[in-house]
């Protein structure tokens, strides 16, 4: 991942949320987003909080990472622009 944003909203006040940014220049592994957001959720203690996440950018290792995570996502790969870099 590089950069976006994570919301988690608790949904039991207007300010009962927790927010993280993500830079472009620190990537973060999946495994590590995961991680931390759950860690968030435990810190928000709600009971069914509400995640929000938007991503800037995704880089996958191969070309098969990248068709796994459009089968896993239901995204039609040949309907998506892609761009690479």
């Amino acid at each position: 991942m590089l950069g976006g944003t994570v919301e988690l909203n608790g949904l039991r006040s207007e300010a009962d949320f927790l927010t993280l940014r993500l830079g472009r220049d620190v990537p973060l592994a999946a495994t590590d987003l995961d991680r931390v957001v759950k860690e968030l959720a435990t810190l928000l203690s709600a009971e069914a909080p509400m995640v929000k996440l938007r991503l800037d950018g995704i880089a996958f290792p191969t070309g098969r990472d990248l068709t796994r995570f459009c089968d896993d996502s239901n995204v039609d790969f040949g309907g998506v622009d892609w761009k690479q870099d």
